[in-house]
């Protein structure tokens, strides 16, 4: 399941990336959440998971707060 969000997450971001800002930060950022979700899932450190994956799913909620920023930089004719 968190395979298929992720590319869920990126298919998402990937389309303003082609179409408007060509800044890969986004996307990077939205990785970085998986991530931590990822590992309080898959670590085994059982104390952790509690604490990861909301700062996970926050740091995804950033990369598209990020995402729209950025679409709202650009300069209105740039498709």
């Amino acid at each position: 399941m968190i395979a298929i969000s992720l590319l869920v997450g990126i298919w998402s971001l990937s389309s303003a990336y082609r179409k408007q800002h060509r800044r890969m930060m986004p996307i990077l950022v939205l990785v970085a959440g998986f991530a931590c979700i990822a590992l309080g899932h898959f670590s085994g450190i059982e104390p952790l998971e509690p604490i990861l994956i909301p700062v996970g799913g926050l740091i995804i909620a950033a990369a598209h707060y990020i995402n729209l920023r950025m679409l709202k930089s650009c300069p209105l004719g740039h498709q």
